[in-house]
């Protein structure tokens, strides 16, 4: 959402703007430069700091450290600022989400102050940050009248320096969007203590903006959450001019589906100066499903002038509220409301919460808020979070940790007496309230928790022990551990694994997190995280207590897609409970992968994981996992039942634009196909029989009042062919499946791609009863046959059956060879691999884009030897690493499968930081060596400017390769390490298979002419 057009509450801090069209110094219309937009005059007055309704999302820096204290006067309405005068001569607080001001010409902050002790500040200071992330610094000398009361004035020019600024571009000059970031107060050093209350921040702004920029667009009537039930009307949008002139505008007004269906409004928008115009959208919206609304405003006077408002709304019929965790699996999210004290974003996240299913929402209980200072202990903000949440049914799941400085004896690990006492009390306290007690968050990563296992076991007992004596009954879950993939700040590769050994017995739970896609969480639960439990000889349930996927990068759909997945994933893979990442947003930069894990935005509005989350606790809950369907090709099918009620969930891991339908044999009485929108409609039937989609995003087929349910496979199925390679012919396989118990004509058409051609477009075939059939044919792959890295070509068959009225169509992939001189360019993030991912402590460390890293490479070969060029572009070199272990370093690794050898080639090449080049060969096929390996190639580097050459020359004898094998095809890939000098922060690679296992199967083939 564009910040002119719409202000946000942000952080908890209320934004209330108002517009006045009188007054000195406010701009007539202008005509800027010939070509140029025409500008109109907007003033607006926002509410940037008011502290009568809450305590906003700030916090004070260093306050245990500098003596120093930030509370909420409630009684007054007020931000109370306490400190101790010999310990630091100035105090000074931030927003934990800095608040977006208006784009100003000129601007007035009003700031109103109480002084509360006879030594109030003598300088008062107001914070700026700007696009670029320089921190300005307004100053105001104070002036006290004898109430102790002072009324500050600042007042901005866009091009005015500040007294200070630092960070950034450096260049004192404010560059937009510019937001509020905080203030500070300067007092004398002396004896005594001083206290201030702050009552409120407010601005005023004047703008000159292009017409399309002065209208505000407000989505009424879905209050508070963006909500529409399914029978309900469209939405109403307000339109207000802002400015004091008249304007006039063409508007464009989209409506998105989940799916990508659209519906389009075009319409004169003409509105006087500060006049407010409704839309009501004239249709009612029919399916259920997320909603996206895109308005773009143009002045066909002036071509130049374009702006685009966005938001979104849900068609949904809330899940919840529930009554808690329940019984069977837990529907839970994380959140962060104790980063507020602001009640009203407490009540907001809490009937969130509620309405989308969620029975547990997992939250910090964060000791240095509790108990600042040693003995003094404040559970007032807890004790509004359990009640709140209490309130609306949703259980809280505390995480035990983050403890005050005074308890701390080294790195974060609290002395075990203090821990003690603040887990008894703690427990003591919310004896019955609170049920599920987690030991610390992510303590395998150093970021979180600085000791290792021995420490972090001894934390587990003394909780254990006094969870026993206090809260019987209640749950113990282990710290969630992070990831069993490797990640650059985990202490040991082992962490976990040792914790669960050395600590059994010390938790109920073992709680599992592992952010990212559904293949890689696949892949490591199944490959890793089971077998490591078994192993440890765990035999408590697990729960998946904290993992998502952000939706900056691989968008809002594959967001909502892999909640389903990696949701319906675990619990067959025994997680008694599934907790999302993360309610809400944490910020509102669209391109920081921390900010963009939420089911909400950081203004309450649903994305479309907030639906599929209502979808899955509506449809599932109170059901139990059966068993896993085995199908062929990728398909993932399970079912779920609750009594007589089954559900079967499925789709197609393998990506098909038509996907397979299943043959399901039932005595249900009513069967439902569910989409992960929540839409319902009788599932299709073929003969007595049912048919289930799997499509790459999950369904759902609910079976009322079955004692029985069969899989019979799909009535087509297309066998995954070959590599294509130019100038050979490739078989196809498509097999048939007699849905019905008599003899049936079907008929199959080929629509292949260009590049492929086949003999017979089309067959006619005599399914007997229950008969399966193979058809085959071959397809001719031409020269012109050469699909982009990444990519695929598809052949589409299609099936009819007309006896039946059947007709349904299948899309295969067809993986193309690439001839040499082939060319791989590495520069998307799909195909870079972060070790910092969900880490908010490195965020720094996570791939920023293809000047941060990204490469061009080219394999080609000669009569006698592989020629290899890589040219990276990384903002940093660095490589102090050599031998088995320049992996750690920048520096590329590339593999390559040869046929008829046994083994895979990995071989790396480097540029050290001293200016030498290496070769190294970690594996190498049966029968080779690798030393000899290593000292056969010929490496030429060197780094120019931000790029690093590598020309690197293999003889083809020392690969056991000639010109006929490259005729025949080899499997090739490549990635390239980053490391900027403080850790390895991940790599880049042309395709999977190489950086987190090693699998040939999945790396392009290449062949020589």
């Amino acid at each position: 959402m564009n910040y002119w057009l719409l202000i946000p509450a942000v952080c908890g801090i209320t934004l209330n703007a108002a517009v006045d069209f009188t007054g000195p110094g406010f701009p007539p219309l202008s005509l800027n430069r010939a070509g140029e937009a025409a500008t109109v005059p907007v003033r607006q007055t926002v509410t940037v700091a008011d502290f009568w309704d809450g305590f906003p999302d700030i916090v004070l820096n260093k306050a245990g450290e500098r003596g120093q204290k930030l509370t909420h006067a409630v009684e007054r309405g007020a931000l109370l600022v306490e400190w101790r005068r010999a310990n630091a001569g100035y105090w000074e607080w931030s927003c934990r989400k800095p608040v977006p001001l208006p784009e100003f010409t000129s601007a007035r902050f009003e700031v109103k102050l109480t002084a509360g002790s006879p030594e109030p500040p003598e300088w008062f200071n107001l914070r700026l940050a700007d696009a670029t992330g320089e921190v300005f610094q307004y100053a105001k000398r104070t002036d006290w009248d004898r109430d102790g009361v002072c009324n500050l004035v600042f007042e901005l020019e866009r091009s005015q320096k500040p007294v200070l600024s630092w960070s950034g571009n450096g260049d004192g000059r404010l560059d937009f969007p510019v937001k509020f970031l905080g203030a500070s107060g300067d007092f004398k050093a002396g004896e005594g203590d001083g206290k201030l209350w702050i009552d409120s921040i407010r601005g005023e702004f004047v703008s000159a903006l292009p017409p399309s920029r002065a209208v505000a667009v407000t989505l009424k009537g879905t209050e508070p959450f963006h909500l529409i039930p399914p029978e309900g009307q469209g939405p109403v949008l307000s339109f207000h001019n802002r400015s004091g002139s008249a304007i006039r505008l063409s508007a464009e007004l989209t409506m998105r589906e989940f799916d990508g269906t659209a519906v389009r409004k075009r319409f004169p928008l003409v509105l006087t100066a500060g006049e407010k115009q409704l839309f009501t959208w004239p249709e009612k919206l029919g399916r259920r499903g997320i909603r996206y609304l895109e308005c773009r405003f143009s002045d066909p006077e002036n071509p130049g002038d374009l702006s685009v408002w966005n938001s979104s709304f849900a068609v949904m019929e809330p899940a919840g509220p529930t009554a808690g965790a329940g019984r069977g699996f837990i529907f839970g999210v994380c959140s962060h409301p104790n980063w507020t004290r602001d009640r009203e974003v407490h009540r907001r996240e809490a009937e969130a919460a509620a309405l989308v299913g969620a029975g547990v929402v997992r939250i910090d209980f964060e000791w240095w808020q509790i108990e600042p200072e040693k003995g003094k202990r404040d559970y007032t903000l807890y004790d509004e979070l359990v009640e709140t949440f209490a309130q609306r049914g949703v259980e809280l799941e505390a995480i035990l940790g983050k403890p005050p400085k005074w308890a701390v004896v080294k790195g974060n690990l609290p002395d075990y007496g203090a821990w003690r006492s603040f887990v008894r009390d703690a427990f003591r306290r919310y004896r019955g309230k609170i049920r599920l007690w987690e030991v610390w968050n992510e303590p395998d990563l150093a970021g979180f928790a600085s000791f290792d296992v021995p420490e972090y076991v001894e934390l587990m007992r003394i909780v254990r022990e006094e969870a026993d004596r206090e809260i019987p009954g209640a749950a113990v879950l282990s710290g969630g551990f992070a990831t069993m993939a490797a990640h650059g700040s985990k202490k040991r590769e082992d962490f976990q694994e040792e914790t669960l050994k050395r600590g059994r017995g010390l938790f109920d739970l073992h709680a599992y997190h592992e952010h990212g896609t559904f293949p890689q969480y696949r892949q490591l639960v199944d490959g890793l995280f089971l077998p490591m439990r078994k192993r440890a000889g765990v035999a408590v349930p697990w729960y998946a207590n904290e993992t998502a996927i952000t939706s900056a990068g691989v968008g809002e759909r594959e967001q909502a897609v892999t909640l389903a997945k990696k949701l319906v994933f675990a619990w067959s893979r025994g997680a008694v409970g599934y907790n999302w990442y993360n309610l809400r947003n944490k910020g509102d930069d669209p391109r920081d992968g921390e900010h963009n894990y939420g089911m909400m935005t950081s203004d309450f509005r649903p994305k479309a994981v907030y639906v599929a989350f209502n979808t899955l606790a509506g449809l599932l809950r109170d059901h139990g996992f059966v068993r896993q369907i085995p199908v062929a090709d990728g398909g993932m099918l399970f079912e779920f039942r609750n009594g007589t009620e089954r559900v079967l969930c499925g789709w197609n891991e393998e990506f098909r634009s038509a996907g397979k339908r299943l043959l399901v044999d039932s005595d249900a009485v009513r069967a439902e196909l569910i989409d992960l929108m929540g839409n319902v409609v009788p599932a299709e039937r073929l003969g007595d029989r049912l048919l289930l989609p799997l499509e790459r995003t999950p369904a759902f087929l609910r079976l009322a009042g079955a004692d029985r349910v069969e899989v019979a496979g799909g009535v087509m199925r297309i066998i995954p062919p070959p590599v294509a390679v130019p100038g050979r012919t490739l078989p196809l396989e498509i097999e048939l499946l007699s849905p019905v118990s008599s003899p049936v004509n079907a008929k199959l058409t080929l629509l292949p791609p260009a590049g492929l051609r086949t003999e017979s477009e089309s067959a006619e075939l005599t399914l007997k009863p229950g008969e399966k059939l193979v058809w085959s044919t071959q397809l001719s792959v031409g020269g012109d046959f050469q699909p982009k890295l990444g990519e695929a070509e598809t052949v589409m068959v299609e099936c009819r059956i007309p006896a039946l009225g059947y007709r349904d169509r299948l899309e295969q992939p067809v993986v193309g060879a690439l001839p040499l001189l082939a060319r791989f360019d590495l520069n998307r993030k799909n195909q870079t691999v972060s070790l910092f991912d969900a880490d908010p402590t490195k965020t720094a460390l996570v791939w920023s884009g293809p000047g941060d890293l990204s490469a061009e490479v080219r394999l080609d070969a000669s009569d006698r030897e592989l020629l290899l060029r890589v040219d990276v572009t990384d903002d940093r070199h660095s490589q102090p690493f050599s031998g088995a272990d320049m992996w750690q370093g920048d520096g590329v690794q590339f593999a390559l499968a040869v046929p008829g050898q046994q083994g895979l080639w990995e071989l790396g090449l480097s540029l050290s930081d001293s200016g030498g080049s290496e070769c190294f060969a970690w594996s190498v096929p049966n029968g080779f060596d690798r030393t000899a390996a290593a000292a056969a190639m010929r490496l030429e580097a060197e780094r120019r400017g931000t790029v690093t050459h590598y020309r690197a020359a293999i003889p083809l004898a020392a690969l056991g390769l000639d010109r006929t094998k490259l005729r025949e095809g080899i499997r090739f890939n490549l990635l390239v390490n980053d490391n900027d000098g403080e850790a390895r922060k991940g790599w880049i690679a042309a395709a999977p298979g190489i950086g987190s296992g090693k699998d040939a199967g999945k790396y392009p083939v290449v062949v020589g002419p």
